[in-house]
């Protein structure tokens, strides 16, 4: 198990539907906030989790405890 970074609510939003695939302009509209506000939150979260993609931020996330992919 990794660290557990400390994730506001709209980063854990974010989070949770890049874990279900969805792009960033999916999730901008999902959310009813810009694209370049997610593209700001997919850096943060990118950053908190140490990953340099999509992937890698799911695999760690999901490692961390945060994530369930299973739903």
């Amino acid at each position: 198990m990794i660290d557990v970074p400390k994730l506001t609510q709209r980063e854990k939003d974010v989070l949770e539907l890049v874990g279900k695939g969805m792009t960033n302009k999916e999730i901008a509209r999902m959310l009813f906030v810009s694209h370049a506000l997610v593209r700001l939150y997919m850096s943060r979260l990118l950053e908190k989790f140490d990953a340099s993609n999509r992937t890698e931020l799911v695999v760690n996330a999901f490692r961390s405890g945060i994530l369930d992919v299973r739903d």
